[in-house]
């Protein structure tokens, strides 16, 4: 899992959040004001999509990227670990992505 200090030393990354599977916040770095209340969405979140994702017969959930027109999240599942980053603006998701599919190997 990438570092939350070397993440937010990425000027598109706005605010990343570091959480349990199951919803219980870790930590957070950034522009971020409730990472408790981020940490619970996204347990749920990852919870439902890795649901979905088992039923359509995806494997094991590895990350969900959704984005608007003022900013993108990109949600990062390994192990028992999620990591959640803010990133604006939303074009900038994919080289975000990169950087973490790289810290990954």
């Amino acid at each position: 899992m990438a570092n939350l200090r070397d993440l937010a030393e990425l000027p598109e990354v706005k605010s990343a959040v570091l959480s349990s599977e199951s919803g219980a916040f870790l930590e957070s770095v950034g522009e971020e004001p409730d990472g408790e209340n981020v940490a619970a969405q996204m347990g749920f979140l990852t919870s439902a999509m890795a649901q979905a994702g088992d039923r359509a017969g995806l494997g094991a959930l590895s990350r969900i990227a959704f984005s608007g027109q003022r900013g993108a999240c990109l949600v990062v599942a390994q192990g028992d670990a999620v990591l959640t980053a803010f990133v604006a603006p939303p074009a900038a998701l994919p080289m975000v992505e990169a950087v973490l599919g790289a810290s990954r190997r």
